[in-house]
Order: C-alpha cells, then sequence, then structure tokens
C-alpha cells in the first residue's frame, strides 16, 4: 500500500543470517540467527545512465534487482562484479567470519562501460578511493597521453586514490616487442578458439614517417592496411568481413596502429601473418599487442614477451596499479602457481616509454561469492584468479586507513601502503614485477601482529533482574591483556547501540519483562577481536546468581591483519563490473560508505527490507 516501500522493515521476504559471535563454527544456544539490514548499495547508475538509490518508493534498489533477475543474460554477465562487490564489502555483519574488506559499507555502483561520464559521477560522491579492476591492452597508447588516463590522474588530483588492476595479459603471449628492420620484416600470431573479432596495436615510442602494415588471414586473404585512419569499417573479400585501423600520435609522442578485424561468422582458426615494410632509413623498435573476442585466444608465435604489459588506465601517471600473488593453491584455485608468488598471468611493467607503474601486490585468488544465472536467487562461493581481485583488496585497505587516519591526505594514504609493503622470500627486487612488494595493512595502519593465539572471552550476566533495575554487564578477556575497549549490542539485534568504550563494563537498564540478549565485541591487548554473548531474564522477582558465556576470537583476515580491528567509515570509489553482495576469507574489518562504477550489469542482492 500507500508508503510501504524497500525502506520498510517488513518489505518482502526476510533474510536471516547465523551469528557465530565467538567464532566457533556453532551457534550456542545464548547466539542469535539475524535478520539483514538494508542493501550495502546506496544507489546504482545502470548503463543508461538511470540511477537507483535505496529507500526511494521508486527506482529503488530493488526495482534494479527485480530487472537483473528477470534477464538471464545480464545476470550472467555479472559473476565478475559479483565477485569484486563480495571481496569490498560482502559479508553480513556480526558474526560472519568470510567477509570482504569493508563488509559495513555503502556502495554506489556505476554499471556500463568505462566512460568518462562514469568517473565524473563517482566523483560526485567524494570518495576515498575509486578502483578500476581491469585493464586493457588494445587500443591505447599505453603511456598515460589518452583521456581514460588522463581521467585516473584527475582522481589522484581531487583527493580520491584510483586502484587500477594491471591485468592478467602476461601468460597468453599477447605482447610482442621486437626491432623492425628497414625493409620487409613478419610476425606470426595463431588464433585458437574462432573468433568474431581480431585486434592488434602497433606502438613505437619513435616517430615513423613510412611503415606500411598488411595482415594475412588464416585463410590466404591479404588485408593491406591504409597508412591513415578508416572513417568506415573497410569490407575484406571472401565473406561477410570487415575491418577498421586507426592511425595516430599520441600527444606524448607514441606512434601507434590500430586494427580491428570483424567478421558475424568468425575468422578461421590458424596462423596469421602481420607483414611491415618500413622505409625510413633506421631500424624501429615496436610493441605489438593482440586479442580477440576471448581475451586470450589470438597470439604471436615469436618475440613474445611479458614485459610490458600492463593495460590502459592502469598505465595513467597517478594509478596506483596493482599486480596480485596467489594465496591458494591446487585444483580450485586457478592457474596461478604456488601460494606466495606472483600469479603467472600478472602483467609486468614497465610502460613502453620506461616509467615503472607497478606499485603493489595483493592476493590474487581470494574466496569470493559467484552466482548462477539459471538460478538466480542462489549465491556460492568459489576461488576467484585474477587481477580484478587484487584492486578491491587495497580499495578495503585504504578505507580502513582513511577511518583510522581521517586527516591524512590521499597522497599520504598512498605512501603509507606504499612505504609498508613487505617483502617476503617470493618478493625480488624487480619493481616491474612486485611494485613495492605485498600489501601489509597491518603495517600501514601502524599495528603489530600478535604472534599468540586469540583469547576466549566472557560476558558476565545476571541469570535475572528485576524490572526496571540496572545491571553492570562486564566483558573479560582470559589472557594476559588489560585493554577491553568493547562495544555493546543491547537487545541483540546486530546493531551495535555504543561506539568503541574504553571499558570493559556497561550498564544496562531492563526496561521490559522476557529474555534480553546482550552482545559484545572487544579487543584485547594484542588488538584481537573477540565477540561473546549472554542473555538475562527480566523478572517482577528477585535477581540471580552471574551468567556468562565463552567464544573465541575471529580468525585473521589473510592480508595480515592479526592486530586491532579498524572501523572504516570512509567513502570509496570503484569501477567494476556488476552487482551483488557476497563473502571473502577475510575477518570483518570496517564498514563506512562506498561509491563503485562498473562496466557491465549485476544483480543487487537486496536486504530483508528490500527484497
Amino acid at each position: 500500500g500507500e508508503g510501504f516501500t524497500e525502506a520498510t522493515p517488513a518489505y518482502g521476504e526476510p533474510l536471516f543470517v547465523a551469528d557465530d559471535a565467538n567464532g566457533n563454527g556453532v551457534l550456542d544456544p545464548s547466539e542469535r540467527v539475524l535478520r539483514l539490514g538494508t542493501s550495502v548499495f546506496q544507489r546504482i547508475r545502470d548503463e543508461e545512465g538511470a540511477v537507483f538509490v535505496r529507500g526511494a518508493s521508486q527506482a529503488g534498489i530493488i526495482d534494479y534487482g527485480r530487472a537483473l533477475v528477470q534477464d538471464t543474460e545480464r545476470l550472467r554477465s555479472a559473476a565478475h562484479g559479483t565477485m569484486m562487490c563480495g571481496i569490498l564489502a560482502g559479508g553480513p555483519y556480526p558474526g560472519h567470519r568470510w567477509s570482504g574488506m569493508a563488509p559495513g559499507a555503502d556502495v554506489v555502483l556505476g554499471a556500463g562501460r568505462l566512460r568518462p561520464e562514469g568517473i565524473a559521477w563517482a566523483l560526485k560522491f567524494a570518495p576515498d578511493a575509486i578502483s578500476m579492476p581491469f585493464s586493457q591492452h588494445i587500443f591505447s597508447p599505453l603511456d598515460g597521453s589518452s583521456e581514460i588516463e588522463q581521467l585516473v590522474d584527475s582522481v589522484m588530483k581531487s583527493g580520491s586514490i584510483p586502484v587500477v588492476s594491471a591485468g592478467n595479459s602476461a601468460i597468453r603471449a599477447m605482447h610482442a616487442e621486437v626491432t623492425l628492420p628497414v625493409g620487409s620484416s613478419s610476425l606470426s600470431l595463431t588464433t585458437k578458439p574462432p573468433s568474431s573479432g581480431l585486434y592488434l596495436s602497433v606502438l613505437s615510442r619513435r616517430p615513423v614517417e613510412s611503415l606500411a602494415l598488411s595482415l594475412k588471414l588464416a585463410d590466404g586473404t591479404l588485408v593491406d592496411m591504409p597508412s591513415d585512419s578508416t572513417s568506415t569499417p573497410v569490407k575484406i573479400s571472401g565473406g561477410e568481413r570487415s575491418f577498421n585501423h586507426i592511425a595516430d600520435v599520441s600527444n606524448r609522442g607514441t606512434f601507434q596502429r590500430h586494427i580491428q578485424l570483424w567478421a558475424p561468422n568468425q575468422f578461421p582458426t590458424g596462423t596469421y601473418t602481420l607483414n611491415a615494410t618500413l622505409s625510413d632509413g633506421k631500424p624501429l623498435d615496436v610493441h605489438v599487442y593482440s586479442s580477440d573476442d576471448y581475451g586470450y585466444g589470438f597470439t604471436f608465435n615469436d618475440h613474445a614477451t611479458v614485459s610490458s604489459t600492463i593495460g590502459s588506465p592502469a598505465t595513467a601517471d597517478d594509478a596506483l596499479t596493482v599486480t596480485g600473488y596467489s594465496v591458494h593453491e591446487g585444483p580450485n584455485a586457478g592457474l596461478v602457481g604456488p601460494a606466495g608468488q606472483l600469479a603467472d598471468f600478472a602483467a609486468r611493467g614497465p610502460r613502453i616509454d620506461g616509467f615503472h607503474n607497478l606499485d603493489l601486490a595483493a592476493p590474487v585468488n581470494p574466496l569470493s561469492t559467484s552466482i548462477d544465472a539459471d538460478h538466480p536467487h542462489t549465491a556460492t562461493q568459489m576461488v576467484w584468479p585474477g587481477t580484478s581481485c587484487s584492486a578491491p583488496i587495497v580499495v578495503g585497505a585504504i578505507a580502513l586507513l582513511r577511518q583510522l587516519y581521517p586527516h591524512e591526505s590521499a597522497e599520504s594514504i598512498r605512501q603509507r601502503i606504499l612505504s609498508t609493503a613487505s617483502k617476503d622470500a617470493y618478493v625480488s627486487t624487480d619493481v616491474d614485477q612486485w611494485g613495492q612488494g605485498k600489501l601489509d595493512l597491518a603495517a600501514a595502519a601502524g599495528i603489530e601482529p600478535s604472534a599468540g593465539t586469540p583469547p576466549p572471552a566472557q560476558l558476565e550476566l545476571p541469570a535475572s533482574i528485576e524490572l526496571r533495575q540496572t545491571l553492570t554487564a562486564r566483558v573479560v578477556v582470559t589472557d594476559d591483556g588489560v585493554a577491553h575497549r568493547t562495544r555493546w549490542d543491547v537487545g541483540y539485534d546486530g546493531n551495535y547501540d555504543t561506539e568503541w568504550l574504553d571499558s570493559s563494563e556497561h550498564l544496562i537498564e531492563a526496561t521490559s519483562l522476557g529474555p534480553l540478549a546482550v552482545r559484545v565485541e572487544t579487543h584485547d591487548e594484542d588488538g584481537y577481536l573477540v565477540g561473546a554473548t549472554a542473555t538475562v531474564n527480566v523478572l517482577e522477582g528477585t535477581s540471580a546468581p552471574p551468567h556468562s558465556a565463552t567464544g573465541s576470537a575471529a580468525s585473521d583476515s589473510s592480508c595480515a591483519m592479526t592486530g586491532r580491528s579498524l572501523a572504516a567509515r570512509g567513502r570509496l570509489g570503484w569501477l567494476m563490473l556488476a552487482v551483488i553482495a557476497g563473502i571473502f576469507g577475510l575477518r570483518r574489518l570496517a564498514s563506512g560508505p562506498v561509491v563503485m562504477l562498473a562496466r557491465a550489469a549485476g544483480r543487487a542482492t537486496p536486504s530483508a527490507e528490500e527484497y
């Protein structure tokens, strides 16, 4: 009826989650099943520019979600963004040990292709960081001069930190670096799966006046490329096939030729030959990049190299460019190599002008959420491999640090992350492979990880209390620590009634008859986050002896966050693919508003109030 919207608690079918407050893997008698609150998505901008706002009576988040559920193909394309949302902000809180880096954050998501207007929209929310978890190594000068690269630089100048995935192109022989002699030469490529689109980019840092290019297709057809750009597609003989060609020099002096071939019935598999004729008097060093509709099936047979494989916009001057290393291994961990090592596919530097633009490494194959388009109301957990996973981990770290150091500038937070990056036995001194090293959130936060084990906690309450009486709830952490910062959820509804208090005790008034459940979270001296629950009966009789419930600390994060928990409330920006709340194998660390953008659509998982 009128006034009954997604902001109404009883709207739709409620969703619940078990709260394992003490982290022992069992729902103890004093622990509860909690009803989820509002969606993490504050607002969503779809591919057409329409904006959906949480709590709105029209064009609310639920409307966006319904449309996606009804479109199987859009939902199928949502898996990539689903994973990223899970890594950054997934997992209900409190009481879920598989959570994203900043699971309490609000998310503002932009769906659709990466366009300037999308970045401008995200910047309206003054984000602490904008994450772009994809990079493209074709149709760009890769020298920091393109429009999208310049926009990334403007993000940093605005006070946000642009976090960009380096890309996954190192393992697939999609980059050749070769010196073309004066006269004729050629490069050989092979297609694997048949593709409707084949793409090549030829880049050189030296201006060249005379370079003729042609491409011999697998069926023997020879396609001569014009010296200038084509304004419309040019027909290729032998079927319904065509090509486009771009010839240009970037404003930083990069000579570039880009070729796109298209055929609705796909090009044949086999060997393709790129022929070059150079006639300007001296040899020419070139970078040649390839791709197809699958992103991996058009590869060089010779001169292939993994260097200079970072894609745009990670090649922007001010991008915080992130590569990835493995944290899981085995048949279900993706083709990434042993745990701790740089992923085989992770793109390497330097930029083609020699600039060392790789900054940091983060986990490349974390556990996160996936969806099944054929069963749109279900979600699963799985390991996802790709540097797309690395970017939201770093974005989450930035959220935490902006919360912990709210007065530090974006540049200061950036340098804090880079200067504290760890260098273990796997990390080499080659900055074009590892940047400054592995993300170390504990070090960046100024936290000394504890070598001990999480201690159990006890929440002491009387078994019963008279109505209108005030009781003193007390939490005890059974180790050698004495500092007990606490926050309290009186009524145990999943919403904390206090901020963090520098006390192990809290006064609670019994205002209604019946069971009164209490949840507490506390830090011990070593920084471990510990939870406990207990229940007191409110009666009209007399008080009874104390009653307590025990708990153990939550597990530590895979990013070495073994120190005290943080609660980030900064705003983030994120350019990403799709929408669905997910979960990740990290202890919940943060909460705060978040901004995201996206290039493909996905389904927003509504809360109990919205679904």
